[in-house]
Order: structure tokens, then C-alpha cells, then sequence
């Protein structure tokens, strides 16, 4: 994709009458990287930003996905917002115009190009036409990409899977299966996981792992004490199916930009209920760094859940199951109330 835009872009640089051509990659408001070449700077620049923008060209347009087939439009640099960074670079390229054509990318992104010129008349049906055909082509190129990486998440998604049953079922202890569940999720499926179980005294986390590990200590107060987690966490309990929460979702809790310290790195969050014969047995939470939680991850993540969730109760099962065994010797009344406490630090609350 990064030969196929500096070839793109040469081309629309050697266009008569071109000074510069910006291309921007948006999604959900947020500008993520912009690339530009100039006839001052014919090598490509690319920048990467990661941060929201309320304006694409300054009043009259909003930084919305483009709806249907990829338009044209023609601008002047005066209507953008002088501090934007696309706006930047076609005022010290000299552009006082420009036209501009945005197209859908998958997962719920888009794309901006935009042509710079000397004047509105320099902007021909000529230029229309190919700033159009590029724009064409870099989303078509986009939806084979997506393609492409659809399969192969497919098969690395199989995979993964069959492994992490392997690991979650090879033991029959509770803490060493919910510490594996967690472990064999970071840093192969997200950043961080929090794996809570819904116990006698309530919903607690048992379970925590961060690829970083400095930020183990702070995932686990968070996991324990934060009331906009536990509030999410509830919610799932409630209604039985998964959340994924990203950009404003995030405000007021402590992840996302808008929160301090270690959450502020956190994009995307995603809980999945965590169910096995017929019982809610707790949640999986996985922290994301990167923007965008894929769609089709919905899946992977429900299955994984599902298997967790049934190593878990299988743990849970067993252990009871061999409390039971090993006092055979214990009278009547003896058994009954070691089987009402049997492992009460893993018992689950009944679904």
C-alpha cells in the first residue's frame, strides 16, 4: 500500500499547475496519519498524529465518512483551520486552492486527498479526473488488503484458539487456570486482560496480566476499585452479551485520552461474558492501545470466552468434586458443611 501511494501521489504531483497533494486517514473523528509530497519536498512525508480533530475544512464541512461514491470538491486553503496540519502543509507549498476526494476504508475509516493549486482555475476536469481515479483505486487496494488479512486472521485466529484450549485444559486447578487465561491472552490478543470472577461476595478480579510489566499493579487497582468499570462490567453481567467501548465511550472512566496516568494509553476496551452450562460465571476484558477493536474480532473474542469460561467451571467442578473425595472419612454433618464451603474463594455465584 506504501508503493502503491508514492507512486499515486508522484503521479498527481506531476499534473500541471500541482504544488502539493496531502492525504489524510480519518475515523471516528480522530486524524490518525497524514501523508504529503510537495514540489519543494517530492519525497513522501508521512506523519502520524492520533489525535481528534472537530473540523475537517475549517466551517464548511465536518470530518464525517464520506457517503457513496467518491465526489470531488474544490476549496480554498483559507477555509481551514491554519493549525490543522493538512492546512499547514498546503499553505508553505503556496497552494491558496485545492480539490479534495474522500473514499470509505474498512472498519469504519476513510480517507482524504487533496490536490493543491495556485488558483481555482488551475483545477481542470483533467485533475478532477484523476484525483478521482486515485481515490478509487486506494479504496479498492483497501478492500483486498482487508481481504487478505481477514483470512489470515482467520487462520491465526484458529490457531491461537486450539492453543489456548490446550493451555486453559491442562490443569485442573482454578488459580492456575484463570492465571493461564489471562497470560495466554497479552500480548496476543491486546494490550492488557482482566479476568473477574462472580464470587459469594461478589464480582472480583482473579485474575490480571499487562505486556508491560510496570503496569501490573496500576491494572490491578483498576480491575478491584474502579466504580466505571465495574459499572461496565455489570451491564454485561445484566444483559449476557459482549460490550466494546472506544472514543467518547470511554470518557469518565479510567481509560482513553481523556483520563491520567497508564490509562491514557488505552483506546478500546472489550468485555465478553464469561458463560458455561448455563451459568455467568464472571467477565474477560481485554485492553487495546490500538484505535479500532475489528468487527470480526467479535467473534474470535465470544469463542475464546466461551472456552475460558468452560476450563474455568471445569477447574471449579473438580475442585469440588475432589474436596468431597478426600474426607470420606468426615461424618455426615462434617460433610455437609465442608461441601457448603467447598473452595469458596473460586465458588461461583449461580446465573
Amino acid at each position: 500500500m506504501t508503493a502503491l501511494a508514492d507512486a499515486l501521489y508522484d503521479m498527481l504531483l506531476r499534473m500541471p499547475g500541482v504544488l502539493a497533494v496531502v492525504g489524510t486517514h480519518w475515523s471516528g473523528g480522530v486524524l490518525h496519519y497524514l501523508r504529503s509530497v510537495t514540489l519543494a519536498e517530492p519525497t513522501a512525508s508521512l506523519v502520524e498524529i492520533e489525535r481528534p480533530i472537530e473540523c475537517a475544512y475549517g466551517e464548511s464541512g465536518a470530518t464525517a465518512a464520506p457517503d457513496g461514491d467518491p465526489a470531488v470538491t474544490v476549496h480554498e486553503v483559507s477555509e481551514l483551520d491554519a493549525a490543522m496540519p493538512h492546512a499547514r502543509v498546503l499553505a508553505a507549498a503556496g497552494a491558496r486552492s485545492f480539490a479534495a476526494c474522500a473514499v470509505p476504508l474498512g472498519q469504519g475509516g476513510w480517507a482524504s486527498f487533496m490536490v493543491g493549486t495556485a488558483g481555482r482555475d488551475t483545477i481542470d476536469a483533467t485533475l478532477r479526473t484523476r484525483l478521482k481515479q486515485v481515490a478509487e483505486v486506494a479504496m479498492v487496494s483497501d478492500r483486498r488488503i482487508l481481504a487478505r488479512r481477514a483470512d489470515e486472521v482467520r487462520q491465526v485466529s484458529d490457531a491461537f484458539l486450539a492453543e489456548a484450549s490446550l493451555q486453559m485444559d491442562s490443569s485442573l486447578d482454578v488459580k492456575s487456570t484463570v492465571r493461564r487465561v489471562a497470560r495466554t491472552a497479552v500480548p496476543a490478543i491486546a494490550e492488557g486482560c482482566v479476568l473477574h470472577l462472580c464470587l459469594p461476595e461478589g464480582l472480583k478480579p482473579v485474575s490480571f496480566a499487562h505486556m508491560d510489566a510496570g503496569e501490573q499493579q496500576w491494572l490491578g487497582k483498576v480491575a478491584a476499585e474502579d466504580p466505571w468499570l465495574t459499572e461496565a462490567l455489570q451491564r454485561v453481567l445484566g444483559s449476557g452479551q459482549a460490550l466494546a467501548l472506544r472514543g467518547e465511550e470511554l470518557r469518565g472512566g479510567p481509560f482513553g485520552p481523556a483520563s491520567s496516568g497508564a490509562g491514557r494509553a488505552v483506546r478500546a476496551i472489550s468485555v465478553n461474558p464469561l458463560s458455561a452450562r448455563g451459568r455467568i460465571l464472571g467477565t474477560l476484558t481485554f485492553l487495546y492501545h490500538r484505535v479500532i477493536v475489528a468487527e470480526g474480532a467479535s467473534r474470535f473474542l465470544a469463542d475464546l470466552a466461551d472456552r475460558a469460561a468452560l476450563a474455568i467451571d471445569s477447574s471449579i467442578l473438580y475442585e469440588q468434586r475432589r474436596r468431597h473425595v478426600v474426607s470420606p472419612a468426615a461424618s455426615a454433618p462434617e460433610r455437609t458443611a465442608a461441601d457448603s464451603g467447598t473452595h469458596a474463594e473460586f465458588r461461583v455465584r449461580s446465573g
